[in-house]
């Protein structure tokens, strides 16, 4: 809550009359509390009129401003700048991966997965290390996170949300705990394993349940690690994976000073495939990561220039999910084998084991009485091999099945059929002139377990005699993206930093850049940086002795012009 700005902008922001539809960010010329500020804000309801926020540690504020009241601002002795927030979101193209089959997603709650980025950066050399050490704090700015998951739980340490200061920065998207789990999903035998499972994360929610946000919002978040690192102590990073096309002097100044404060700021390249490193992670004070894949190529859409730092693991990153958010189904057959499979739309979450019955298409007389109680095997369509004029839906074929008394249904292509099997849905559509909409009926009817299959693996179901069919909820899921590759490096200067607790932010960033596998063009380049994220080599650098090696010179790296 504000207690006090300046006289000036008390005035100005008092004589506003209407809501204004614009923010801004304001920066004075004296600090907030150097004594010389002696006006005090009358009335908590001229800075809810206005929302006003102010950033304790930056000596600006961010307000609703009208064109002429901004336009006055920026004429007072007393103010630095007034600039217009800009737009900061997550990068494009950030989908998912196509996952592999998911027989390998349901093998989390019983193994432990170590995905191939945290092993490609030589992060488990340095784990026994680093069990010994102080953990380093690694704050987030992203969606939020699921505190509750289970690879995640005992290294959050806790968070602030920059939309409502009031609520826990709890994840509306699922990008945020994805990043998290990179970082520090836990050593605890199941699920994934993180770079640094060590790490103490702290989760700022800058961007909401649509991936967007702004940089009053990164602002008010670098001023709330600032506050928590001067209360709290120890060694910062700040991860983003997040940005936008354009520089503002409001977080290039934040990001500034929080390197003046030593705390190590690490940022997303950006995703569009083109030669310009988005921001933040095109400021200097800050390590832009590009993406590279399994081949250590960097990715087609991974942006590159001038500002490019390292690159790391950005191409079918395994990680954590909000709990029970991932959708994932499959069909286990006899010998072993396990089928990939879709549940279609409006089935439910359950698994059932049982012998089944071949029940042709699924008209009322394709099911013999020796289905009750058993799954019902059905070949998709109408029996021509094409959908075409065919008016046996999947909605009614699964109907029949329960009619007669089946617990659930796996529904197979018919040979060369569309390849659509995801989209298969028993929820058919209510039009009314052309506005059509989800039949509530069907979203209400009690369906049977449904899942859909490719053809060649209903042949092998049906060559089978017992079957488990299951659709479920994971918690974990692969993502392509310089998100993704922007966690790597953070959760690798978080191990480095922690087996060599006198360094500095600046140590950790030169030895980030110097311990990096050189890729491409020898020496820096605009695609790699200065290469890929090797936490091992950057260890050896910083803290030779734990290693049995002689001290080495600390020669800076500098990007080149």
């Amino acid at each position: 809550m504000l207690r006090k700005i300046t006289p000036l902008a008390f005035l100005l922001l008092a004589a506003l009359q209407t809501p204004a539809a614009t923010r801004y960010i304001v920066a004075l010329k004296q600090p907030h509390h150097n004594g010389g500020i002696a006006a005090v804000l009358h009335g908590e309801a001229e800075v809810a009129q206005h929302r006003v926020r102010q950033f304790e540690n930056l000596d600006s504020f961010a307000a609703d401003l009208t064109a002429d009241e901004a336009a006055d601002l920026k004429r007072s002795p007393g103010v630095r700048y007034v600039e217009e927030v800009a737009a900061r979101s997550l990068l494009e193209d950030e989908a998912p991966a196509t996952l592999k089959p998911a027989p390998e997603l349901s093998q989390f709650s019983v193994q432990q997965t170590t995905p191939w980025g945290v092993t490609a950066i030589h992060a488990p050399e340095l784990w026994n290390l680093a069990a010994k050490a102080a953990p380093v704090n690694v704050v987030i700015l992203d969606t939020g996170i699921d505190a509750t998951h289970p690879d995640l739980a005992a290294a959050y340490a806790g968070g602030y949300n920059t939309f409502d200061t009031a609520a826990a920065p709890v994840d509306d998207n699922g990008h945020g705990t994805h990043v998290a789990g990179t970082i520090a999903a836990q050593d605890n035998g199941f699920g994934v394993v993180g770079v640094a499972p060590n790490t103490r994360i702290w989760s700022i929610k800058v961007l909401d349940s649509h991936g967007k946000g702004d940089t009053e919002k990164i602002v008010a978040g670098l001023d709330w690690v600032l506050s928590k690192s001067k209360s709290l102590g120890g060694k910062w990073i700040v991860s983003l994976s997040l940005g936008g096309p354009e520089a503002t002097t409001a977080d290039r100044e934040a990001f500034q000073t929080i390197y003046d404060n030593g705390i190590l700021a690490v940022a997303a390249a950006g995703n569009t495939g083109l030669g310009a490193v988005v921001y933040p992670g095109a400021y200097p004070t800050v390590i832009a990561t590009g993406a590279i894949d399994q081949t250590f190529t960097r990715a087609g859409f991974s942006s590159f220039g001038p500002n490019m730092g390292v690159a790391a693991p950005g191409v079918g990153v395994l990680s954590t999910a909000r709990v029970g958010s991932i959708p994932a189904a499959d069909v286990a057959i006899d010998g072993g084998a396990t089928l990939n499979a879709f549940a279609l739309r409006g089935s439910p979450r359950r698994d059932v084991t049982s012998s089944f019955v071949f029940c042709k298409l699924g008209r009322p007389e394709d099911f013999p009485p020796g289905v009750a109680g058993r799954v019902a095997v059905i070949e998709r369509g109408c029996g021509t091999g094409t959908t075409d004029g065919c008016d046996l839906t999947f909605n009614e074929k699964v109907k029949n099945a329960m009619a007669a008394g089946a617990t659930a249904a796996v529904i197979y292509n018919f040979k060369g059929g569309k390849d659509d099997i995801a989209i298969w849905t028993l929820i058919r559509q209510g039009c009314e002139n052309t506005n059509c909409s989800d039949y509530q009926p069907d979203l209400d009817y009690p369906w049977i377990l449904a899942l859909g299959v490719s053809y060649d693996d209903g042949q092998k179901i049906l060559a089978s005699s017992t079957l488990i069919a299951s659709a479920r909820g994971e918690s974990y899921q692969s993502l392509n993206g310089t998100s993704m590759a922007t966690p790597h490096a953070s959760g690798a200067a978080s191990l480095v930093w922690s087996i060599a607790p006198d360094a500095t932010a600046q140590d950790v960033r030169n030895a980030l850049f110097r311990g990096a596998a050189d890729l491409g063009t020898t020496g820096y380049d605009l695609y790699y940086g200065y290469g890929m994220v090797n936490a091992l080599a950057s260890a050896k650098l910083l803290a030779p002795s734990l290693f049995g090696l002689p001290p080495l010179p600390q020669t800076p790296k500098r990007r080149p012009h």
